[in-house]
């Protein structure tokens, strides 16, 4: 989930409403993930103020795109070894 995140939020800036109906989750999940790829360094916000219907808004980007790429690299491979042996080893030898 934090990948298609990040993946949502690389180019162009997303509220937590996008991102909600995008992933087609609720709302304290979203923040639970948001909280962890902000604190994590991979994610981060900027705050407008809409003063015609007096409401703050969030607006989430994804940052240190390197890290990013290296920690999804990271996961992919991890996925791959959780797989049965044979998988992985076919998956290698390509």
């Amino acid at each position: 989930m934090r990948l298609k995140i990040l993946a949502l939020c690389l180019n162009e800036e997303k509220t937590s409403k996008q991102l909600r109906e995008a992933l087609g989750i609720s709302k304290p999940l979203l923040i639970s993930h948001l909280r962890k790829l902000m604190n994590s360094g991979f994610l981060e916000y900027r705050v407008e103020f809409d003063e015609k219907r007096m409401i703050v808004r969030k607006y989430y980007r994804t940052k240190n795109i390197d890290l990013c790429i290296a920690t999804v690299l990271e996961e992919i491979i991890r996925e791959m070894k959780s797989q049965s042996s044979n998988q992985w080893t076919n998956a290698v030898s390509l």
